[in-house]
Formats: structure tokens, sequence, C-alpha cells
């Protein structure tokens, strides 16, 4: 089992997540546009079941570990 924190793609960490699909959506729009890549995961799934997705998990938010500490930082404020 995978450490929280850790995400599915190598060297890139968890750094938020979200009930809704538009809040990741922000998210990814706010490191987006500090130049910080991102990947939203579980995005599919909510998008299929989006009633009742919010007792299944969370949309996450991933970025390259370089840039965990400044992502947090900027999504901090988001909730």
């Amino acid at each position: 089992m995978k450490d929280r924190g850790e995400s599915p793609v190598t060297g890139w960490v968890t750094v938020e997540s979200y009930q809704h699909d538009w809040q990741a959506g922000m998210a990814q729009s706010i490191l987006k546009d500090h130049d910080i890549p991102c990947v939203l995961g579980n995005q599919e799934f909510a998008s299929i079941y989006p009633i009742g997705f919010n007792s299944l998990g969370a949309i996450s938010v991933s970025v390259p570990e370089a840039f965990a500490e400044q992502a947090r930082e900027l999504l901090k404020n988001l909730r």
C-alpha cells in the first residue's frame, strides 16, 4: 500500500484532493498559471458517477516532487 501523498505516477506526489470537480479544476488552473505541471486523478470516475461520488473518493491533484511545497502553498486557501 502506498503512503498518503504518493502518486501512482513515479516522481509525482499528491498535494491535495477535492470532493468536487470544479474545485480540482480551479486547483489545476492555479498551478498551470504558476507553470507547475499537474495531473488530476479519479476525474473520469467523478464524471461518470457525479452523484454519490463524494462517498467513494476524491479527485487528487498530483505534481512533480520538486514543485510539491510550492503547490501546497498556492492551494492552501482553495478549500
